[in-house]
């Protein structure tokens, strides 16, 4: 249709990449592949866009550490092992699926900078700049993971 690239992708030197959606058509990337939407002011057409990065991996010891290690979005917020850990076993392996998901096990966060709340009501935490540094500084101040959630989910 003749518009612009929508997405960027970025190798390990910083070389990018742009990239037209299709119809019906998707993308696969490996790891470690900085990627992301290219901004468009979509008013005057009055449309929108709706992207999705699904990240699939079996959950272990052995790997938890190296997927949360990944950082090419701004959540799951990068090394946060024990949010990895609450999710293991929700969609797969034993008896699980997604049709049967509880939602993730509980895991205790709070915020390790006194100025977290503060930082948080003068809008930071939604401020492009700061975001990333604030989600993993103050993860309850910036409501990086709703308490709702850690309750299992009543699907009966």
């Amino acid at each position: 249709d003749g518009a612009d690239p929508e997405f960027v992708i970025s190798d390990e030197s910083g070389r990018l990449g742009e990239f037209k959606y299709e119809y019906d058509t998707g993308l696969v990337i490996g790891g470690d592949v900085l990627h992301g939407t290219i901004s468009h002011d979509h008013r005057k057409s009055r449309g929108m866009r709706l992207v999705a990065s699904v990240y699939i991996a079996e959950i272990t010891d052995e790997n938890v550490g190296v997927i949360m290690d990944e950082s090419s979005s701004l959540f799951p917020v990068e090394g946060d092992v024990r949010w990895m850990d609450a999710q293991r076993g929700r969609h797969w392996g034993n008896g699980n699926s997604l049709a049967d998901d509880r939602g993730r096990g509980y895991f205790k966060y709070e915020d390790v900078d006194s100025d977290c709340k503060r930082l948080a009501e003068g809008g930071l935490c939604t401020d492009q700049e700061y975001a990333s540094s604030l989600f993993i500084l103050c993860p309850e101040s910036c409501n990086v993971y709703d308490p709702r959630f850690n309750s299992p989910l009543d699907i009966s």
